[in-house]
């Protein structure tokens, strides 16, 4: 092999090859700079912190369809949001059971519903805890069902005249 020859490999195969790396850094470096505040900010969160995030959009929908949308809706985005929650998440669950348990017209269902919420959150265990979370969440509701209290919630019947 001559020196030309050399030469000529040089320039024609390690030459491109060093334009395209150099010019491979240079786009990487644009693209990280392009890509602001938003990739920064998420590149840095923890596996769990991104999963949560991507449920952002599901929650939303979820809170839409709990205000506005029919009591079929409302149950159906919350089994959603059940399967997609973490179950160390318990404040989260005993909402989302307090919100299907607001919609759900069988008496028993109700109490079922409402001692998982309790099993998923203790705080809602008493009936005054209880009553204040379904209260909020029934404020939330604009349509029926669920914009109201349940009977088994509300309690203390005033007495009936002449009923004793």
């Amino acid at each position: 092999m001559t020196n030309r020859r050399i030469l000529h490999v040089v320039i024609w195969f390690l030459g491109p090859l060093a334009v395209g790396a150099v010019a491979g850094e240079l786009g990487s470096l644009r693209a990280k700079r392009e890509r602001g505040e938003l990739f920064t900010n998420t590149s840095s969160l923890s596996e769990h912190e991104r999963k949560q995030l991507e449920l952002v959009p599901a929650r939303v929908m979820d809170n839409a369809a709990w205000t506005l949308g029919s009591g079929e809706a409302a149950k159906t985005l919350a089994k959603f949001e059940l399967d997609a929650l973490d179950t160390t998440v318990g404040v989260r669950q005993a909402r989302v059971f307090i919100r299907f348990g607001l919609v759900d017209a069988n008496f028993d269902g109700q109490a079922a519903v409402f001692a998982s919420a309790c099993a998923a959150d203790p705080n809602v265990c008493d009936n005054a805890r209880l009553k204040q979370a379904a209260a909020e969440e029934a404020r939330a509701r604009l349509v029926p069902p669920g914009n109201h209290l349940p009977l088994s919630l509300i309690g203390g019947h005033p007495p009936i005249q002449g009923a004793f």
